[in-house]
């Protein structure tokens, strides 16, 4: 048990849009290992870190955030779980 880490990966755009000032879903590499409720924080590119929690795993690749974004996040960026159950 630790936190996880995983990349932002390119924006998922056919129903959802993630990645941007003012959006709930984040995109990452991978969602394996990660719950709701998690801990989490998001670098933007501004240089800061958004901290959130998980509110939903939409897919292997798509989670649901409970507060907005509030800068733009691009590909490559760190998505850290500090609550991850992975072992």
């Amino acid at each position: 048990i630790g936190q996880l880490e995983t990349d932002i990966s390119a924006a998922y755009y056919s129903t959802h849009y993630s990645n941007v000032a003012g959006s709930l879903y984040v995109s990452v590499e991978s969602t394996a290992g990660m719950s709701v409720d998690d801990r989490i924080a998001v670098h933007l590119d501004s240089g800061d870190a958004h901290l959130a929690q998980i509110d939903g795993i939409l897919s292997a690749n798509l989670v649901l955030l409970d507060t907005v974004l509030p800068g733009l996040v691009s590909a490559g960026n760190r998505f850290i779980d500090y609550t991850s159950h992975n072992s």
